[in-house]
């Protein structure tokens, strides 16, 4: 049944707003609704659904059962109409869990009948064991509740490997200090207290691959399983994505080849080479964990470990980019196969370097395959000499190059040069040059990754725009999910992080020349499916890009004078 039925998305209360809703109240009364979900009737034509065999013979429920999954929001609909009134007011309710809360004692009495007659009118009954009547404090929802404050209960305090009587001890500094009005006082036994806090929190735990000693390990090493039947279950099916070679534990994908698993601080230097190494761009979160997984290296927390490690990264955040309001809907362009269409800008001027402070950059539509080089100054004979040593001659004759009105781009000999290779020259609108959206984005790329690498040392820039632009061309793309090196090449380049900590390519490919050639071959074979999947990625995302972009235009239409 929990299959076939759709899922009841009806919403359960934030339990940190009702218990804070508890302050201030002076007495309150804390009920348990007897049998929970049994006491809603089923309906008389979907019982034969809940039909169950036992060997006395075919029975179903009268009432709901426990096991299905919409009970909880079928009952909290249920008991917030019933006390829609109350709820807010003189009332807090999570499911079965009730609470009447008065901020004046004599008016106490008052809202409990009025819940009681609720429970009378609905014929809902209670459980006399588990409810509490005219309390100043009490438990509600694993907090302490009182008129002053919200305290966390004992029962919740514990930790990982720690009684709860010493886990208590543990915090008694930090309450002492802090309840009451007496004087502040910073004793040894707080700072102690503190900067356990301080080492614990400045070491989050990093789920890492298993290690010698380990039950999975345990069992993919020797075959030995826990005595628990569900344990040594889970134990079994987790060990099927995984195999032991050489010592080396390593997972199995879904498509493609063998994954290293890397424990705790391998990962993070992993992490690090590809982020901000030799080749790295400061990529997001979830673009770095990609990274990294197309590099065949793997740990079960990667995406959320790599989403933390790209946030604090300080280089990222000082060079986040602005964001402002568009005033006019967004247009795509599309190109139908690699190297069809390119966009081309000028960056610049930047900071000295080497006498060069200005950028030629021109950008591949379908693959994002860039190519750039450095200047002391662009005229029209460096745009021609760069489309012909760079574009032409190593990636063919395009159809088209869009670029802005700059006076390189638009002068009577470049136009020449463009008819001689029949290549159409589309040009932006002069009310606004910038809307070679496509040519913008990379240059805020580049520019990112050059002012993250330097930082302050600004007049080197030219020495690594290389390293910039290798790291653009091997990290996965929104748009089409893939690499612009892939998408041009067929397969994945080499990078510094997998030299470091090497995968399976490095450990066992290049001893079988033949075993390699093959795969080689077979990835070229597959290559036009992939590059198929890359444009109906881009038509997608282009779609889901215009259709956000569009909802934030602000247009600014002038009226006439009159």
């Amino acid at each position: 049944m929990n299959k076939a039925y759709p899922k009841d998305n009806f919403p359960l209360p934030h339990i940190d707003r009702l218990v804070k809703a508890t302050e201030g109240n002076k007495l309150l009364s804390f009920m348990d609704a007897f049998s929970r979900y049994n006491q809603i009737m089923m309906n008389p034509d979907d019982q034969e659904k809940t039909a169950f065999i036992t060997d006395r013979g075919t029975y179903c429920y009268r009432v709901m059962p426990f096991s299905l999954k919409n009970s909880g929001a079928t009952y909290q609909r249920l008991v917030n109409r019933m006390f829609s009134e109350q709820l807010g007011n003189t009332m807090e309710v999570y499911i079965d869990d009730m609470l009447v809360k008065s901020l004046e004692e004599q008016d106490h009495i008052t809202h409990l009948q009025e819940c009681v007659e609720r429970l009378n009118m609905h014929n809902m009954k209670l459980n006399p064991t588990k409810c509490r009547f005219v309390l100043a404090s009490g438990e509600f929802l694993g907090y302490l509740v009182n008129f002053r404050a919200i305290e966390a209960s004992p029962k919740q305090i514990t930790a990982n490997g720690i009684p709860e009587n010493e886990a208590r001890d543990k915090c008694f500094p930090f309450y002492d200090t802090l309840k009451g009005n007496k004087k502040f006082e910073w004793t040894e036994q707080c700072e102690k207290a503190f900067q356990q806090l301080k080492h614990y929190l400045a070491t989050p735990p990093v789920l890492t691959k298993p290690v010698e000693g380990e039950l999975l390990f345990m069992y993919i090493a020797d075959g030995k399983l826990p005595a628990e039947k569900w344990a040594a279950r889970k134990i079994k099916t987790q060990s099927a994505r995984y195999v032991l070679v050489d010592e080396e534990l390593y997972k199995w994908r879904f498509f493609g080849p063998l994954m290293t698993c890397v424990e705790g601080e391998k990962a993070r230097r992993i992490m690090e080479e590809v982020h901000f190494g030799s080749r790295g761009n400061h990529s997001g979160g979830r673009s770095l964990a990609v990274k990294i997984k197309r590099r065949r290296h793997y740990w079960p927390t990667m995406i959320k470990d790599c989403e933390n490690f790209a946030r604090k990264c300080e280089k990222c955040q000082r060079h986040a980019p602005t964001i402002h309001q568009p005033t006019e809907v967004l247009s795509s362009i599309l190109a139908l196969y690699s190297f069809m269409r390119w966009s081309m800008d000028i960056v610049g001027p930047m900071h000295r370097s080497k006498q060069k402070r200005f950028l030629l950059v021109l950008t591949d539509f379908f693959s994002k395959w860039v190519e750039a080089d450095s200047y002391a100054s662009i005229e029209d004979a460096q745009v021609e000499s760069f489309v012909w040593r760079n574009i032409v001659c190593r990636h063919g004759v395009p159809y088209e190059i869009v670029t802005d009105n700059g006076s390189q781009f638009i002068s009577t000999k470049f136009e020449a040069f463009c008819e001689k290779w029949k290549i159409r020259l589309t040009k932006s609108t002069p009310r606004y040059t910038q809307c070679n959206g496509q040519a913008e984005t990379i240059n805020k790329t580049i520019l990112d990754g050059l002012k993250k690498r330097l930082d302050a040392k600004k007049g080197r820039w030219d020495e690594d725009l290389e390293g910039v632009l290798c790291s653009h061309r091997t990290t996965p793309r929104r748009a089409t999910g893939e690499t612009p090196f892939a998408l041009v090449s067929g397969s994945e380049c080499i990078i510094p992080a997998e030299v470091e900590f090497p995968g399976v390519r490095i450990r066992s490919l290049p001893g079988r020349e033949d075993s390699n050639n093959l795969m080689l071959l077979d990835e070229l074979d597959l290559i036009n499916e992939r590059r198929d999947q890359a444009l109906i990625r881009i038509q997608n995302y282009q779609q889901a890009a215009a259709k956000y972009y569009n909802t934030n235009v602000h247009s600014h239409n002038s009226k006439k004078a009159t």
